[in-house]
């Protein structure tokens, strides 16, 4: 539900902030929570190999140890 009381949507938007280019998009239909590693990886598919990603901003629903081993292993 959302703070108005209705059910909303979850949409999910990777993008790199350097550049104005989104990556990855999904919109979620209702109490969906899946999609989370999916739309990480999308920026690693597109990021030339001579890049790296040195910060990430994430919602609190990212925390989870799919994501977050992911992203530990791309850093090593």
């Amino acid at each position: 539900m959302t703070y108005k009381g209705f059910r909303g949507y979850r949409p999910i938007i990777t993008a790199f902030k350097e550049i104005p280019l989104i990556v990855y998009h999904e919109f979620k239909d209702r109490n969906r929570h899946d999609g989370h590693l999916r739309a990480i990886e999308a920026a690693f598919e597109v990021l030339p190999e001579v890049k790296r990603i040195v910060h990430v901003s994430l919602d609190s629903e990212y925390y989870s140890s799919s994501v977050i081993n992911y992203l530990m292993k791309k850093e090593g």
